[in-house]
């Protein structure tokens, strides 16, 4: 590699371009270096499959490791399914709820929930049973005014410390293989305090200035303010009652405006557009039918919630 790059560094490599003997030189030159590069390759890849069984050790290891997670993550699914079938979420949901102060009390006890958890779990089971639990009932409260973004970073910081908090964290594991015998696991135990300290520090920054984490997320994102996942939740939450509060005032004039607008000649239109308002007038018209049905259904619920906490 290097020869080739001095080569086209310092010579014409076209051969229609050859006209002194320095060029003709440049080529031999590039030429013997892509066939010990191809030799190499060959030689290289040979070895790996055939003589030190490389590829084979490797491809088992990974294997292994794939079948590891896989299994992991099977039995958090099942596990996490079997808690929610029998109304585990909902006592946790109740639980929460229950508690003064709202989402922030809601929030620490969860983080403080995780970072216990991560001294004597895998960062993996804590992210694929825990987090698919917690996650729906912290984000379904729209006064906190959180994004999911902003959770997710703040439940990753807080798993991150797992990799150091004893007896289990493994960057522990890796500092006892490599440290010398003189160095004492607790003395380790001890050191990693301060990193800890640290993590928890930059976790506790994030918490209270949310635009670290929103703002970037906010501008490379073209979806727009209320597109899910939605940036302000609280927004989202308003502007979808004003609307329902606003169709359901109108005396299905927009209902009605839509149906006028479906019968249009958009002939006169190029055949895209028209097929965009098309589907965007069918798309309206369903999503309103939608709308009074999810209505209808949240009346009956509330209507039936008493007599089903009497019994």
């Amino acid at each position: 590699l290097g020869m080739l790059t001095f080569v086209l560094s310092n010579f014409e490599m076209n051969i229609k371009a050859v006209s002194t003997t320095r060029d003709v030189v440049g080529i031999t030159i590039g030429i013997a270096a892509s066939l010990m590069l191809i030799i190499s390759l060959v030689w290289s890849a040979w070895r790996v499959m055939k003589i030190e069984d490389t590829l084979n050790g490797v491809m088992l290891e990974t294997a292994k490791t794939t079948a590891l997670v896989f299994i992991i993550l099977l039995g958090a699914a099942m596990l996490t399914a079997s808690f929610r079938a029998f109304g585990g979420e909902e006592l946790v949901r109740n639980f929460l709820n229950s508690l003064p102060g709202g989402f922030w009390t809601q929030f620490v006890i969860v983080m403080g929930v995780i970072f216990i958890l991560g001294f004597f779990l895998d960062f993996i089971e804590i992210a694929v049973v825990v987090v698919p639990i917690v996650s729906p009932i912290l984000l379904s409260d729209p006064s906190a005014n959180i994004t999911a973004v902003w959770l997710g970073v703040m439940i990753g910081l807080n798993i991150q410390t797992s990799f150091l908090t004893p007896p289990f964290g493994f960057a522990l594991f890796y500092l006892r293989g490599v440290a010398p015998a003189s160095v004492k696991t607790l003395q380790m135990y001890k050191g990693v305090i301060a990193f800890i300290s640290l993590q928890l520090l930059a976790l506790f920054i994030v918490g209270i200035y949310p635009p670290l984490v929103n703002y970037l997320p906010n501008r490379v994102s073209f979806l727009s303010e209320t597109a899910p996942p939605p940036r302000n939740p609280k927004l989202q939450a308003c502007l979808a009652s004003f609307v329902e509060q606003s169709l359901a005032e109108d005396g299905g004039a927009t209902l009605a405006a839509i149906e006028t607008a479906k019968s249009l000649d958009l002939s006169m239109l190029p055949k895209s557009i028209a097929s965009d308002l098309t589907k965007g007038f069918n798309g309206a018209t369903s999503a309103i039918s939608g709308l009074a049905e999810m209505t209808v259904t949240q009346q009956a619920v509330a209507e039936a919630a008493p007599d089903r906490s009497e019994e």
